[in-house]
């Protein structure tokens, strides 16, 4: 490809900019494949197949773990199995296919995010306000799961707010037809009078597992019901299943669906504890870093190259990147609403209900309030029956919420073979907080470290800063109060985040020349430029174009579509300026 380039000479600006958009099409699809999930591909021959994004969700409670795989697929859209080594006992009764709305949640919510603080008036008197504020109002985790509002539902009858939510998780009539592979019968054995196999360099890694006697299950894809995301590309559905055994991420498995380096997000959801990685290191990313307003859009760059950065000291290091309760919030600030009871039940609340007592699953109703009383002495028998089941409900509603607060914990890395030799364990690790609070003084100083603390409140942030350019007119102005937007702020309220990693350009930026903060284990030191952006912000885009990935919210079409419209919307312009007198 270089050498066909390199006797290339365009002859026109035109031509130029052509060749740079097609340049940035085809880094977009090397860039896609970066990642690889814990299992293989299984064909009818041996082209390759290639998982492009992988992310694992273990749910834990008790002796319970809940095990979630979420992969997408590039290579023939023809027939092939998805084989993952599963404990001994799962049982084909356990395993789900799920929608894919709760785990790209998920990943919303814990990823590097982007904030702005604003400097108050100095004028206005009063508290600073912060966008997450409306979060630490939540009085408990059920109002925090919908809102404190009631709605009244006609006849001066409100309907509780737990009666309005979801409590079904979401499974799919997806794709997969399931199977474990005989006990006693090779993988080799069973995918071949399947007229599948595995790629040869994953045949002796399925040897091992035969020898261990740990039990593989195959999830054959019916390809007419894949949903499509390009000529081979397909997002395949998250497959669920449950243990009571320890589990590993067989990571190291993946490594024959590779075309290079692999990138990997682990979500770990315990009642009580943040986790880590038991047997690589673990490095907490740099957060609470102010940087140049050029980052905003193009989050997902800069922290690639942070984590390429992170990666050139130690390759084996896993990033923990994100630790937080799941009810209590979702960061400061949120990208989105927290996650809702049936995102959690779909991710394994579920299974870990079975073993909750049925005094404790089905409690009595308090005791009616004066309201209900009165209510209840002037409704007929059907009403009064009916009111008294919804109580039921409500009590058996509200047990169940309170019994499921999880603290979500991120671990994300990004390796090839030597940087990953062996599977990956985890564990629990204390509490933490880091990368939160406010900016103090004129130069909007934040604390970067990482402590530990009695709850974990732990995110990675990126943090830009707008001093106040109004001329002050008052005799005793307050400065250096940093909040939320102004009223008269037309941007986009949005909170952006760094995510699709794998199909992101990794070294738009230069580090040194963006981050304004001292970090020293990226080898930057303070720049010296003021806290004020260089110029006026950037119109708000309605999404992010500054990405060519092909996220899990973009259907491919509609990617190829825009980049083929930005190239005639080039050609018109060329020709409008060689055409049109000046």
């Amino acid at each position: 490809m270089q050498k066909t380039l390199s006797r290339y000479r365009p002859s026109s600006p035109f031509h130029r900019w052509t060749a740079l958009c097609v340049g940035i099409g085809l880094g977009c699809l090397w860039a896609a494949r970066a990642q690889a999930f814990p299992g293989v591909f299984a064909g009818k021959d041996g082209v390759g197949r290639v998982s492009n994004s992988t992310q694992v969700v273990l749910l834990r409670k008790g002796d319970h773990t809940v095990v979630t795989i979420w992969s997408d697929y590039e290579g023939p859209l023809d027939r092939f199995a998805v084989v993952l080594p599963v404990p001994l006992d799962v049982k084909l009764d356990d395993i789900r296919a799920l929608k894919r709305d709760a785990v790209d949640h998920l990943d919303e919510l814990s990823a590097p995010r982007f904030h702005e603080f604003w400097e108050m008036d100095p004028c206005e008197p009063g508290e600073v306000q912060q966008e997450w504020e409306r979060d630490l109002k939540v009085k408990d985790s059920a109002a925090n799961f919908l809102g404190e509002g009631m709605p009244d539902m006609g006849g001066g009858q409100k309907l509780p707010p737990e009666m309005l939510l979801d409590f079904k998780p979401q499974f799919k009539d997806s794709e997969y037809t399931f199977s474990l592979v005989p006990k006693g019968q090779s993988v080799k054995a069973y995918l071949q009078k399947k007229g599948l196999s595995v790629p040869a360099q994953a045949a002796a890694r399925l040897a091992q597992f035969d020898a261990a006697q740990t039990q593989m299950l195959v999830a054959e894809v019916a390809p007419g019901k894949v949903e499509l995301a390009g000529a081979r590309r397909a997002l395949l559905s998250p497959i669920r299943f449950s243990t009571r055994q320890p589990y590993e991420v067989t990571s190291t498995l993946g490594l024959a669906n590779s075309a290079g380096q692999q990138e990997l997000v682990i979500y770990v959801l315990d009642p009580e504890k943040r986790y880590e990685v038991a047997n690589y290191p673990n490095v907490f990313p740099p957060t609470n870093v102010n940087v140049d307003m050029s980052v905003k859009e193009r989050l997902g760059e800069f922290y690639a190259g942070v984590h390429d950065a992170l990666l050139a000291k130690d390759p084996k290091a896993f990033l923990v990147e994100y630790a937080w309760p799941a009810i209590k919030h979702c960061g400061e600030p949120c990208p989105n609403a927290p996650l809702m009871i049936h995102e959690l039940l779909s991710l394994g609340v579920d299974v870990v209900e079975e073993d909750v007592p049925e005094a404790d699953r089905n409690p009595k109703p308090p005791e009616l309030t004066d309201e209900e009383k009165q209510q209840f002495k002037a409704a007929d028998k059907a009403t009064r029956k009916r009111l008294e089941e919804q109580r039921k409900e409500v009590a058996r509603r509200r047990a169940l919420l309170d019994r499921n607060n999880y603290v979500i914990t991120r671990l994300h890395h990004r390796y090839d073979p030597k940087g990953l030799p062996h599977d990956i364990q985890v564990r629990p690790a204390g509490n933490i907080q880091g990368g939160v609070g406010e900016p103090t003084g004129p130069d909007a100083e934040l604390s970067g470290a990482v402590e530990p603390a009695a709850e974990s409140r732990f995110q990675v942030r990126y943090d830009a800063t707008h001093p106040n350019k109004k001329v002050i007119q008052c005799d005793a102005p307050t400065r250096w109060r940093w909040g939320k937007a102004p009223p008269d702020y037309r941007g986009l309220r949005k909170t952006w985040t760094a995510r699709d990693l794998a199909y992101r350009k990794r070294d738009r930026f230069k580090l040194a020349d963006v981050i304004k903060s001292s970090v020293p284990v990226l080898g930057v030191a303070a720049s010296g430029v003021s806290a004020e952006p260089s110029g006026p912000p950037l119109p708000e885009k309605k999404k992010d174009e500054s990405s060519c990935a092909l996220g899990p919210r973009q259907a491919p079409g509609e990617h190829w579509s825009s980049i083929g419209l930005g190239l005639a919307l080039g050609w018109y312009v060329a020709r409008r300026r060689t055409s049109t007198p000046r």
